[in-house]
């Protein structure tokens, strides 16, 4: 899948968490998805969950896959303009 217009949400799987806090604060976001080397989203991870970890003095040099969100919920772009959403993300 081309990624390109997603570029400023999207970060390796092999990033530190460091790298993660960066690239969350360079490109504004609250939140990043998580790719691996084959191009596949593999999870997603927030400022929240950034700053849960953070504040639990953990090492920022640990890999990102210790706290990305693996079973994260997502909506193709045919159904964003559901009445619904909610009802359609609890079906996944």
């Amino acid at each position: 899948m081309n990624y390109k217009k997603f570029k400023n949400i999207i970060i390796l799987n092999n990033s530190s968490i460091r790298d993660a806090i960066i690239f969350i604060n360079k490109h504004k976001q609250q939140f990043c998805l998580v790719k691996n080397k084959s191009q596949k989203i593999i999870g997603s991870i927030t400022d929240g969950d950034l700053r849960r970890y953070f504040l639990k003095n953990k090492n920022l040099n640990e890999k990102i896959d210790k706290i990305m969100n693996k079973k994260f919920k997502f909506i193709y772009e045919d159904n964003l303009y559901l009445k619904n959403k909610k009802q359609y993300l609890k079906k996944y």
